[in-house]
């Protein structure tokens, strides 16, 4: 369950086209004094899934790691140290205190909502194992509903992103996502989001189970009949008879 809750928060965000800036910020990281610190940056792209990148890495000195990235805006980040992902974190400026324990970050403004979103999941996690028997369809509506409201609260910047792509992608693998709930997150998102090549085929994908649902009229399909070697639809095998697909 913490896979299905945390996996969907190391996902690409929007980034706006601009001039890049350089941004420097203070990574404090307790227990990895003298430690190499790798840090991996969201890259550009059309698409919610997009590649992170091995951008900067500093050592420990006195428990802190200086880091400077060419952005444009806040982007979301990963650290690794000894080949290992220890924090999640947002570049921006500022010091940011990474909390290897709970995979977040704080001390900066993203970084403490971010923190905030993280804390709310863990919560829901905990409340997983002391329920013997949970109710695992409501525990997935429920962390939707966490990125759901983080999204909507932060719909004009990154970790709106971040959490729109949590949402979308927790609930469409967990076969819980409707074109209708889609399509109300949309409404909030930026239009170039809403053009995302993943986010359009996701649509697509709803409508068409939507649309082939049961209890729906059937979808005509065409094909050939072995036997004569013609074309034929379903709809003219199935005139005039109750048919059940």
């Amino acid at each position: 369950m913490k896979k299905i809750l945390f996996v969907l928060m190391a996902v690409a965000l929007f980034v706006a086209c601009g001039s890049k800036s350089t941004i420097t910020f203070n990574c404090d990281i307790p227990g990895f004094q003298g430690q190499t610190a790798y840090l991996h940056v969201l890259g550009d792209g059309d698409s919610l899934m997009r590649s992170f990148h091995l951008t900067d890495s500093a050592v420990l000195t006195d428990g802190k790691a200086v880091f400077s990235v060419k952005v444009d805006q806040p982007r979301f980040a990963y650290i690794v140290m000894g080949g290992n992902p220890v924090s999640s974190l947002f570049v921006e400026e500022g010091e940011v205190v990474c909390d290897a324990n709970n995979n977040a970050s704080h001390g900066t403004p993203l970084n403490d909502k971010l923190s905030a979103v993280v804390d709310r999941v863990n919560t829901l996690r905990e409340s997983i194992q002391t329920d013997s028997v949970p109710d695992m369809r409501q525990v997935i509506l429920d962390g939707m509903n966490i990125y759901l409201e983080a999204f909507k609260s932060n719909a004009d910047n990154a970790l709106g992103e971040l959490m729109l792509q949590s949402y979308l992608g927790m609930g469409f693998q967990a076969q819980v996502l409707t074109l209708e709930d889609i399509d109300a997150a949309l409404e909030l998102a930026p239009e170039r989001v809403r053009q995302y090549q993943d986010v359009v085929e996701m649509r697509n994908m709803l409508a068409e189970m939507e649309r082939t649902s049961e209890g729906n009229d059937l979808v005509d399909i065409e094909g050939i009949d072995p036997a004569t070697h013609q074309s034929v639809k379903l709809s003219d095998l199935v005139a005039g008879k109750v048919a059940v697909v």
